[in-house]
């Protein structure tokens, strides 16, 4: 699992909501260097990404639109990105959903929210 956001506080408390004993996270503060951890994968790799859209260097959107045309270049990596982020609304959800991204959730996230939608960005990568 990625957890992609500027704010160190907001990391901390994705990683909270994370089971570690499921799942091995990586942490990045800006987008660049979560693009480039996916395509640095060289073994068969499924990844959920927890994406901020405002970060320095790499906005959320940046990373979806180039990870849209790296992802033909990795076919062995698969990632389902769920966009986690305060600036939700309907012009940035359109956007979204032009984007693939599997689900949107507000900040901060809760429980509630995240286990929704973790599963199914997980049933989306196990079909896959």
């Amino acid at each position: 699992m990625l957890i992609v956001d500027d704010s160190m506080l907001d990391r901390m408390l994705m990683r909270q909501q994370v089971d570690t004993t499921k799942f091995e996270v990586f942490e990045f503060e800006d987008g660049a260097k979560a693009l480039d951890w996916l395509e640095h994968q060289t073994r068969a790799t499924k990844a959920v990404v927890l994406l901020d859209l405002n970060m320095p260097v790499m906005d959320g959107f940046t990373v979806v639109e180039k990870w849209r045309h790296s992802k033909l270049l990795h076919p062995h990596v698969k990632a389902e990105i769920i966009i986690v982020s305060a600036a939700l609304h309907d012009k940035v959800v359109e956007r979204g959903i032009e984007s693939d991204i599997v689900a949107f959730v507000g900040k901060p996230l809760t429980e509630a929210n995240f286990n929704h939608v973790l599963e199914h960005a997980l049933d989306n990568l196990n079909r896959h």
